[in-house]
């Protein structure tokens, strides 16, 4: 058997809201309230360690990442025609990383996390110059072993001349998934002097967790300047990083 979770303690799935925890948690409360007869200091210990850690997104995100088997056997350990469970638990999290930057010009829109945003300057791309969505799906990638968003969306191709880049990562996510895997979190950080980016932020989250099928609250975006250091401090151009991890979800093809 595993090790009981936090998710199993609250009985709560991993796609649970923080809402949805925090009702499982007011009931529970009430539940093992002294004056319902039902006094266990170990499990009151349990269920309030659960929520501290469940209620808090970053708290949240790291322990995924480092517990992501349940008290049971995994799902995707379970899945028909998997030949041996094992040999997928031993790496249920797998890491990619991503970058991308291009130059600031005049004459483009400015996109980013497939949101349009008011600028007098856009990203000079092929494609529309989402760094923010490029970057993710280098990090998808590159957490399967595949080759990058070059190979796979080459600037050489007319047919992805000012693409919308969320259509790569609507692609990038199908191509996960035919062999077997799913984003689980995603954090990332955008470098950019002006525009401000934070109002835009809650879009960003909402057109990324719509097309990995993971929830808001495994999504970060931070957005940060440079202080006038660098092309980025002279509004020269702008630039992303993205780490995120991937689970399997079958067995691989």
């Amino acid at each position: 058997m595993y090790k009981e979770d936090y998710y199993h303690i609250l009985g709560v799935s991993r796609d649970a809201s923080i809402e949805e925890i925090k009702a499982v948690y007011r009931k529970l409360v009430k539940e093992y309230h002294p004056d319902k007869g039902k006094m266990d200091e170990e499990r009151i210990k349990e269920i309030n360690e659960a929520y501290s850690v469940l209620s808090n997104p970053d708290k949240r995100i790291r322990y995924d990442l480092l517990n992501p088997v349940e008290d049971e056997e995994p799902e995707y350990a379970k899945m028909e025609g998997l030949e041996d469970e094992k040999e997928i638990a031993v790496e249920p999290v797998r890491m990619g990383i991503g970058f991308d930057t291009h130059p600031l010009v005049s004459y483009r829109k400015l996109f980013l996390g497939g949101v349009e945003i008011p600028y007098a300057y856009g990203l000079a791309s092929h494609s529309d110059g989402d760094v923010l969505l490029h970057a993710l799906c280098d990090a998808l990638f590159g957490a399967i072993g595949e080759e990058g968003i070059g190979y796979h969306f080459p600037d050489t191709n007319p047919e992805y001349k000012d693409a919308a880049s969320i259509a790569f990562l609507q692609q990038t996510a199908e191509i996960l998934d035919k062999i077997g895997y799913k984003a689980n979190n995603v954090d990332s950080v955008i470098l950019a002097e002006k525009p401000p980016l934070s109002p835009y932020i809650p879009k960003m989250k909402e057109n990324i967790s719509k097309i990995l099928g993971i929830p808001q609250e495994k999504i970060g975006i931070k957005a940060k300047t440079c202080g006038g250091l660098g092309y980025i401090g002279k509004k020269e151009g702008i630039s992303a990083y993205v780490i995120v991890g991937v689970l399997p979800t079958r067995k691989k093809r």
